[in-house]
């Protein structure tokens, strides 16, 4: 059966990214800022459409501010996935496609 999780990604603005785990196959559908439950705080959210019969895999997501230098390592594939608004900050997603890994657990709310 299909449906739509929603997945927060941390503004690590180059520090490993985050790693969500996601049924394969699993289709970013967008990604926004959002404020939960009255936190002064944003938080990225990512949506995706997903298949929850199908195993889990780590997927990595990385948070790039715009101006900041960047420099993807070489066995590196960088997807852009969104570009995101926070106030005065505008950050720019992307799914680093390497090293996807089956997993047990997911990680959604």
């Amino acid at each position: 059966m299909e449906v739509i999780f929603k997945y927060r990604i941390k503004i690590d603005t180059l520090r490993g990214g985050t790693i969500l785990h996601i049924p394969k196959g699993g289709k970013v559908l967008s990604v926004q800022n959002r404020k939960d439950g009255g936190s002064p705080l944003s938080q990225i959210t990512l949506w995706a459409q997903i298949d929850e019969s199908n195993e889990f895999e780590s997927r990595r997501f990385t948070v790039v501010g715009t101006g900041q230098s960047f420099h993807p390592r070489d066995h590196e594939d960088w997807k852009f996935i969104s570009t995101v608004q926070d106030g005065p900050f505008v950050w720019h997603v992307f799914e680093i496609l390497t090293d996807k890994k089956e997993v047990d657990t997911p990680s959604s709310e």
